[in-house]
């Protein structure tokens, strides 16, 4: 063979070894590209699945969290209103008119047992009279002192023990007996 002949063969041998290489190496990419698609897809499909359980478990514990401050914010105004009611009760007893004190100061001093030894009545120093009639009406014969602490009702006090009839302690006791009936009646 000569020269020609044989340049001629080896550059034919490499062009086809060169083709052969260059189909390898682009099968090789063309594998490797395919498995990388897959793998992304994967990573894709499996970082939506998770963004779409975080996005599903934060609308569950946002809409959990806002219930209860519904439910917290609800029961504030629920109290609040209870507490407006019995404050507007304690007025109206603070404010009743001269004879309707007096009868609701003796129904409260009717409750007093007799066998204790009371010494002393403390009332409103704006009420001292409607108080004396009413003790006097409970067969109570009792000094009457003006206290500025309490604003309607009155204490009667012995050596070793007082009787709270303040209608504030009255209505809190009542508030206290009925708030959750109350409660219950209203916001059913």
């Amino acid at each position: 063979m000569a020269l020609i002949d044989l340049t001629k063969k080896i550059h034919a041998d490499a062009a086809q070894q060169s083709d052969r290489i260059i189909a390898e190496a682009n099968a090789r990419a063309k594998k490797t590209q395919e498995e990388t698609t897959a793998k992304s897809e994967l990573a894709r499909a499996s970082f939506e699945a998770e963004m779409k359980n975080n996005i599903e478990e934060s609308e569950k514990r946002i809409t959990a969290s806002a219930y209860k401050e519904n439910k917290a914010a609800l029961e504030k105004a629920k109290r609040e209103l209870l507490d407006k009611v019995f404050e507007g009760a304690l007025a109206t007893l603070e404010e009743l008119d001269k004879d309707a004190y007096t009868q609701k100061l003796f129904s409260l001093f009717e409750c007093v047992p007799h066998e204790n030894t009371i010494t002393v009545i403390h009332a409103p120093k704006n009420r001292i009279t409607e108080t004396r009639e009413a003790a006097k009406k409970a067969v109570f014969a009792l000094d009457v002192i003006a206290d500025e602490n309490i604003t309607g009702g009155a204490i009667m006090k012995g050596d070793r023990f007082e009787y709270d009839l303040t209608f504030k302690t009255v209505i809190d006791g009542k508030k206290r007996e009925s708030e959750s009936h109350i409660a219950e009646i209203l916001f059913s």
